[in-house]
């Protein structure tokens, strides 16, 4: 099995233009709790941030909307970027769709459509759906498939402005795992794994540099194995905020309050609310910008009827030393909620009855400098610390080694991280971009922090042959990783090494051709235990873009 890594959709219809732009291929938005959002120019790391500019977790669809998810399947370990623009550089909207066929009967098909109706507002819709019908173990006992929707707006009514998003998954799959012990691996139960959620983000500017904003959002996530249910999951979470700037956009304060409510189900359940109250101030100068806040937190776990109080400071600073040279330097603490559609993206063969706790950040601190040496030549290097209480591992369970419970570390579990990225634009046609994360794992008992890697190392390299004929080139490493079997020995598990070619043939302005490989090594590696990988995979298809 595989994690999935990050590909732009600009691959498919904007790869050209980046390229003649010369920005930065792969682009970072740093969104912490408390922090508004900034999105990286094309020749720097961070950039000021507009004070209309809404908080939360989503960003404006009048500048850039990106999905961002690591989704899982367990037979491909590329990561899906799906991107979305509107008014940037010019650039022609993303209109697309997208036909493939490959080995171990796969299909896909994708597509996005973007509509720009100026006053009346922005559109946007995205499908997916990608379909393996055998695996590597049984053939169709490790069948799987991934559908996903999305669908967004965005809205402004004089000083007004809203944007909504529907979000929905489904995953269809089948257990299958080495096999071992006493399970029939033959009665493989089909699994669906659903998940539906409504957004809306509301802001307006009813008195003079006075904003209110308002983000209410419901998520329903169930598991289903052969028809009957076994996990179930409902999450309401409104945000809101009040704040108030200087005349001369310098200063800026106000309070945040946040409500947050978990419903988990399964053969008991689990209910846990959470309650912030998060006075801010803010300073924006010419070159740094600093924002502090001080969340008050109250949280209620049903499980043990114990209520919880606490305060989380967290602290943001960047400095531009000019447009070539940024320091961006944050401390950010609180209440992290484990729920079972963030745990769908680790892991989506889990065990029945997880064991759902919270996770109490006591401590994250990240420093990341970068500097732009030339327009050929970007490099960031960065270096994090975090501090956590209840860190959860997943394991594979005692009563079916093919399911993942929860382990969690009571004490206080510390992940260093030092990272690096360089992305070098050699001349018109050739490109390339490297990334390295090396991490350091202590945890305060006996325990191994399961399936997490020490390293991990992605390069891509893209290539300009001809006009029509543009080559992409992926290497991936993840290294360092255990398991636990069901005996509770500790196994390692073999480095992964994944190397995928993919091309693009342009027949005119609308229509391409394309080609993806992966695992061309043939590496019979386990992103998971029990679960290996596919061999050789690839397919091939067709790309239509219209306006």
């Amino acid at each position: 099995m595989r994690v999935i890594l990050i590909i732009f959709l600009s691959y498919f219809s904007l790869q050209a233009y980046s390229q003649e732009g010369g920005e930065v291929n792969t682009m970072e938005v740093v969104i912490e709790k408390d922090a508004e959002i900034a999105l990286p120019e094309s020749n720097r790391q961070f950039q000021r941030i507009p004070e209309e500019q809404i908080s939360f977790n989503t960003l404006d669809l009048k500048y850039n909307t990106k999905i961002l998810k690591a989704e899982v399947d367990p037979f491909n370990l590329n990561y899906k970027a799906l991107d979305f623009e509107y008014k940037k550089l010019n650039k022609p909207r993303p209109n697309y769709v997208k036909f493939g066929l490959g080995n171990y009967n796969n299909s896909l098909m994708e597509g996005a459509y973007n509509l720009n109706l100026k006053e009346a507002g922005n559109y946007s819709i995205f499908g997916f759906y990608d379909r393996y019908g055998k695996g590597p173990v049984q053939d169709n006992s490790s069948r799987f498939s991934d559908l996903r929707l999305n669908f967004k707006t965005f809205h402004t009514f004089n000083k007004l402005s809203l944007d909504s998003d529907i979000d929905f998954f489904n995953n269809n799959f089948r257990f299958y795992g080495t096999p071992t012990g006493d399970i029939d691996i033959l009665n493989n139960p089909s699994v669906n794994a659903q998940s539906f959620r409504i957004g809306l983000q509301l802001e307006a500017n009813e008195y003079e540099n006075i904003y209110f904003s308002v983000a209410p959002q419901y998520t329903t996530t169930n598991f289903f194995e052969s028809g009957d249910s076994f996990n179930q999951e409902s999450i309401i979470d409104i945000k809101a905020e009040v704040r108030k700037k200087s005349k001369k956009n310098e200063w800026s304060y106000g309070v945040g309050l946040n409500q947050k409510q978990v419903t988990y189900t399964t053969n008991f359940t689990n209910t846990r609310s959470q309650f912030d109250i998060i006075p801010f101030v803010g300073l924006r100068g010419d070159y740094v910008t600093i924002k502090t806040s001080m969340a008050a937190t109250i949280a209620r776990d049903s499980t043990n009827n114990q209520v919880q109080s606490n305060f989380f400071p967290s602290l943001d600073l960047t400095w531009n030393f000019d447009n070539q040279f940024t320091i961006y330097g944050s401390f950010s603490s609180g209440l992290d909620i484990v729920t079972l559609r963030d745990l769908q993206y680790d892991n989506i063969f889990l065990a029945d009855s997880l064991d759902m706790k919270n996770r109490s950040i006591l401590a994250d601190v990240d420093v990341q400098v970068s500097k732009r040496l030339n327009r050929k030549v970007y490099m960031k290097f960065g270096a994090s610390i975090e501090l956590v209480e209840n860190q959860y591992f997943l394991i594979n369970s005692v009563e079916d080694f093919r399911q993942f419970s929860l382990i969690y570390d009571p004490g206080t579990f510390t992940k260093i991280d030092l990272n690096f990225f360089i992305d070098y634009q050699i001349n018109k046609l050739f490109r390339f971009s490297s990334e390295i994360h090396y991490m350091k794992y202590n945890t305060s008992i006996m325990l191994e922090p399961y399936h997490l890697p020490q390293l991990d190392y992605n390069l891509q390299m893209s290539y300009q042959a001809l006009n029509n004929l543009s080559l992409k080139m992926n290497v991936n490493l993840i290294s360092g990783m255990t398991g636990r079997d069901v005996d509770s020995t500790i196994v390692n598990l073999d480095p992964i090494l994944d190397l995928g070619i993919s091309a693009n043939y342009a027949l005119n302005n609308n229509f391409d051709l394309f080609i993806e490989t992966n695992n061309l090594l043939n590496k019979n590696y386990e992103r998971y235990l029990n679960y290996p990988s596919l061999g050789i995979n690839g397919k091939f298809g067709f790309i239509f873009r219209f306006k």
